[in-house]
């Protein structure tokens, strides 16, 4: 089952609510039809100001099959979740022959290797068990006030 527009929105308000610098945009929602990234960004960016783009490796290894990829990394820089043991120079040869210079456009992120997944987090909390360092508390609280994942 896929989360409505306005319980996506809300739980993206939770997960920032700690957050004084972030804000939520809602281009994405309030336009008709198929949404494609490289609109979104065209639009964040028209008004200035240096932007990232985080994504993680698998997205990275599929970027050249997204609609205008090489606009994509013209218009912002891209801050890449590496997993441990990922080396900086394993961008794969399509991705590179895609995008070209898209190196100098990178920058790597650090982050702990979890063992879990989206449909694991569905599980524990449809299960009732802890969420507990998976999700923030205000993540949590707004799941469990729109009811998300409750039936299995």
């Amino acid at each position: 089952m896929i989360s409505s527009r306005a319980d996506r929105l809300r739980l993206v308000q939770a997960a920032i609510a700690d957050l004084p610098w972030a804000r939520v945009s809602t281009i994405e929602l309030d336009r008709d039809g198929p949404t494609y990234t490289t609109d979104t960004l065209r639009e964040l960016v028209r008004d200035g100001g240096q932007w990232w783009f985080i994504l993680g490796s698998d997205a990275l290894d599929d970027l050249p099959h997204w609609r205008e990829p090489a606009t994509i990394v013209d218009q912002v820089r891209l801050a890449l979740a590496r997993r441990p043991g990922v080396g900086e120079s394993e961008i794969p040869r399509e991705t590179l022959s895609a995008v070209p210079g898209i190196e100098s456009r990178i920058d790597y992120i650090e982050m702990p290797l979890l063992e879990i997944s989206s449909t694991d987090l569905r599980e524990r909390i449809r299960d009732g068990r802890t969420t507990e360092f998976l999700v923030t508390a205000a993540v949590r609280s707004a799941i469990n006030e729109l009811g998300l994942y409750e039936g299995g």
